[in-house]
């Protein structure tokens, strides 16, 4: 093949590897992450959580672990000094952050939106969210923004972080309408992994249960 063959050729692969990494409209993104996520049954990962509260320069940070297994079951948890815990077991979920008290809500069908659900699979991307294509800050990622079709006491929008080869979550950012924003961050992330129900059970020993 000549040389003007070949660069022909040069030029095609280069226009196709930059349309596969075009990122796609907000809803098919988000088509594209629901069905992905849907075929992922448990995950494991480590945590980074930073924390920003409106008006305070210095963030929060946190380091921790997660568990997921659908439908409705999670453990996230940080570590000391700033230890912390949400747990689910799929009807009730408690979160403590370090008192000597720990509050314990009762789920009902209708607690979808919120983002522990949404990892715990119990949320649809499109059917609880309105989506819309966040800022594309690194070129190994996507970013999707979710703002919450039920109004939400943690979070005004939601971010997703994805892998942009696998669609594989490497974490999420919120903001609150005070101007707090948390990013949490994803390593070592491990899918469809053996887990047990007492993996989300909450154990700490000396702490209240109270209901809300």
């Amino acid at each position: 093949m000549g040389r003007l063959g070949l660069c022909a050729l040069s030029f095609a692969a280069a226009v196709a590897i930059t349309a596969a990494q075009s990122q796609p409209p907000a809803a098919d993104l988000a088509r594209q992450l629901q069905a992905r996520y849907d075929t992922v049954k448990t995950f494991t990962a480590d945590l980074t959580v930073s924390q920003q509260s409106g008006g305070v320069p210095q963030a929060k940070v946190a380091h921790g672990t997660v568990k997921v297994m659908k439908p409705g079951r999670i453990n996230f948890a940080t570590a000391a000094p700033d230890e912390s815990q949400i747990v689910s077991n799929g009807s009730e979920l408690i979160s403590w952050t370090g008192t000597k008290q720990a509050d314990r809500t009762h789920l009902s069908s209708d607690d979808r939106s919120t983002i522990m659900m949404l990892l715990a699979g119990r949320a649809d991307l499109n059917r609880d969210f309105t989506p819309s294509l966040g800022p594309q800050t690194s070129e190994t990622e996507w970013s999707l923004t979710l703002t919450p079709k039920s109004v939400q006491n943690d979070f005004a929008s939601l971010t997703l972080l994805v892998d942009r080869r696998t669609l594989a979550l490497d974490g999420y950012a919120t903001a609150d309408n005070t101007g707090g924003h948390v990013t949490v961050r994803f390593t070592n992330l491990k899918e469809n992994v053996p887990l047990k129900d007492g993996d989300f059970t909450f154990n700490h020993s000396g702490v209240k249960i109270v209901d809300r």
